[in-house]
């Protein structure tokens, strides 16, 4: 039972709008103004600056065009109802942040700019325990490391996916093998 805790989603977005994922949703986020000082809407922010295609995105709107970040929170926190899926963490609330464009694409700055706003949450008061971060890639940048040592200063563990690349982490530069020390 994991109720009262917020799991952060830093993927594609979420489909808010799944029957499956709708009441998992955590739709605070207009209750804080530092929040949308920063950007975010209801469910999180979009920090992906614009779709494959050049057309921009709204930061206000999470909104999954690509379907993996779907796919992680529910497999995190999809409630256990006998409809769709059973996520791991039944009774966690899911809040956004898409980082990655319509095809996958992201980027350290809208990374960082997310692990921003989830460190914000935190501070005031959002129980925000953990960020998933089903992706890989060559998110291996100092600014980057440091955002996710701010964020386990205030409790909050970070958990990666080892790849999608079918390489071998131990000897690649990616995301996971960058992060090999730093606490969270």
């Amino acid at each position: 039972n994991a109720d009262g805790v917020v799991i952060e989603i830093v993927d594609s977005g979420i489909d808010y709008n799944n029957p499956d994922l709708q009441e998992m949703m955590w739709d605070e986020g207009e209750d804080y103004p530092e929040l949308t000082e920063l950007g975010g809407g209801k469910y999180g922010i979009c920090t992906a600056q614009t779709r494959y295609d050049g057309t921009p995105y709204s930061s206000m709107d999470p909104m999954d065009d690509d379907g993996h970040g779907t796919h992680c929170a529910g497999s995190a926190a999809a409630p256990w109802n006998g409809l769709g899926v059973s996520g791991t963490a039944n009774g966690a609330k899911l809040m956004v942040i898409k980082h990655a464009n319509d095809r996958g694409t992201s980027y350290d700055a809208a990374s960082i700019r997310g692990f921003n706003y989830i460190k914000m949450a935190k501070e005031q008061g959002v129980n925000v325990v953990a960020v998933n971060n089903s992706w890989g890639g060559a998110h291996a940048s100092m600014g980057f490391s440091l955002a996710v040592r701010e964020l386990a200063k205030v409790g909050i563990v970070s958990v990666y996916a080892s790849g999608n690349e079918n390489e071998n982490i131990d000897y690649a530069g990616d995301t996971t093998s960058s992060l090999l020390r730093t606490p969270g």
